[in-house]
């Protein structure tokens, strides 16, 4: 999809910055493989590209669907730290 394409290079342009802080863990939610229809499940995962943010507890911090910029996604980064 486009608005997933524009996250990928987002997240490419913007993972490196965070690496040390934030584990980056990109799902197929297409996928037939289990363990990713799991976590698309356990998320409520129902248009892509959602962004699900967790913290080391497991609660959810932020979440949105669909692309956005890249100041407003490291915004967002920025806000849950």
């Amino acid at each position: 999809c486009s608005d997933c394409a524009k996250m990928k290079k987002v997240i490419a342009v913007v993972e490196p910055n965070y690496k040390d802080k934030i584990e980056f863990i990109k799902i197929d939610a297409g996928s037939n493989d289990s363990s990713a229809q799991a976590l698309v499940k356990k998320n409520h995962v129902y248009l892509v590209p959602t962004m699900v943010f967790i913290d080391k507890t497991g609660k959810q911090k932020f979440r949105t669907e669909g692309s956005m910029p890249q100041e407003s996604f490291e915004s967002k980064l920025k806000a849950i730290l």
